[in-house]
């Protein structure tokens, strides 16, 4: 999409500007009282290089003088050359240490930093962990009230619609009498506002199935799939309470930052394009900052690799007597871009909400699965969305409105 700057995706922060805004976020926590004294030394890590520096000189000085009281003493070079060499290994001690030091804070916190810099770059609001979030759809509300959270959590204004990408996880919590938990898991979901009322329930799978917990036990969708489709159907109906504004930015509340996969090696690249993130770890949206759709058709071509779901069937699933609304809601634009064979998604029209569900563990970081983000955004109708004329007939059982093949 035109105007969107991908460069902090590309580039890797050094490890002192990860370490200084790591400690940045957990001194806010404590400062909140949210999670409890925060770990590490109280000074941010962009100091210690001051402070190390100024050890590094005192000692050096009192190296120094000592070389030369001997050399006027005793007249002898040696104190010279020991009090150097002692000065340069305890400097290079220092360095070593303290790089060290450094690099262990960044660990984890290196893609934290590059989604928010991202986020920041181009006007979006972004957290790296929030509270659950209060949407209508098949993943959310499950799991204990307590063991659900938001990861990578980005939210934007795109066209007057309200956008907001996450991964949501959850849990269920051990069982009393032992073994797995009963219901667990994670989704990456992208949820869009596309009107003002209320909209007729519907579901579309990519693969002619729900595939947010799996394949059918057998081929195609058979009795208990659509028996799981007519449960999923009732518990998301339209005839909940409509969820208002949760795109905006979420509350300091419910912010906080968590320790991810292990960092990569520094690069002489530099940082992404941004001095500074908000201490919360967040980043402030402002709310008239849209992203450009003008170039809407230009969509990313579908990759020529991981063809597996090329030719398997959708399938869209519309309330009876909303079956033309519907597919003009799912245009042949939206469906190529959910059923690409890369980055494929189920979706869903519930309550006020257009949600997309990716299905895979897609990279936060990934430029393309972003670009092909703001394309199906793009490729919905304007805002807001109109229900049907003629009102549904029912929305407890959804239909098939038809398939590709």
């Amino acid at each position: 999409m035109r105007g969107i700057d991908y460069r902090a995706l590309r580039v890797r922060p050094s490890p002192r500007r990860v370490a200084a805004w790591r400690e940045s976020v957990r001194q806010y926590d404590e400062q909140a009282g949210m999670h409890g004294a925060a770990s590490g030394p109280r000074v941010h890590a962009s100091r210690w290089v001051g402070i190390a520096a100024v050890f590094t000189m005192i000692f050096a000085v009192i190296c120094v003088l000592t070389g030369l009281a001997m050399l006027a003493t005793d007249g002898d070079l040696f104190g010279v050359f020991f009090a150097a060499a002692v000065v340069t290994f305890g400097a290079a001690a220092a360095w070593v240490y303290f790089q060290w030091r450094v690099r262990h804070l960044a660990e984890g916190w290196r893609d934290p930093y590059r989604l928010m810099a991202f986020a920041k770059d181009n006007g979006f609001h972004a957290v790296p962990v929030a509270g659950p979030a209060d949407l209508p759809g098949r993943i959310f509300g499950r799991g204990l009230e307590g063991n659900r959270v938001r990861h990578d959590v980005v939210a934007w204004v795109q066209s007057g619609r309200q956008c907001q990408v996450a991964t949501e996880s959850w849990h269920s919590g051990a069982p009393s009498h032992g073994g797995a938990p009963t219901d667990e898991g994670s989704c990456r979901y992208l949820a869009v506002r596309i009107s003002d009322q209320p909209l007729p329930l519907t579901m579309f799978d990519a693969l002619g199935y729900p595939s947010i917990d799996g394949p059918p036990e057998e081929d195609g969708v058979g009795a208990d799939a659509e028996h799981d489709e007519g449960t999923e159907a009732e518990s998301v109906s339209d005839e909940a309470e409509p969820v208002s504004d949760q795109a905006e930015p979420m509350s300091d509340e419910a912010q906080s930052v968590r320790d991810g996969e292990p960092s990569v090696a520094d690069d002489a690249s530099g940082d992404p394009g941004v001095d500074e993130i908000e201490p919360h770890g967040g980043t402030d949206a402002d709310p008239q900052a849209e992203v450009d759709d003008s170039d809407a058709d230009d969509d990313p071509q579908p990759s020529e690799e991981d063809t597996e779901t090329t030719g398997r069937p959708w399938q869209l699933m519309a309330t009876p007597g909303a079956e033309d609304w519907a597919e003009s809601i799912f245009s042949e634009r939206t469906v190529r871009l959910l059923t690409d064979p890369t980055f494929p998604r189920d979706a869903e029209i519930v309550g006020e909400w257009f949600i997309a569900y990716d299905l895979g563990a897609p990279e936060p970081l990934s430029i393309s699965h972003w670009e092909r983000t703001f394309a199906l955004v793009a490729s919905l109708p304007e805002y807001p969305v109109a229900p049907p004329a003629v009102p549904p007939e029912g929305d407890s059982e959804l239909t098939p409105d038809g398939h590709g093949a």
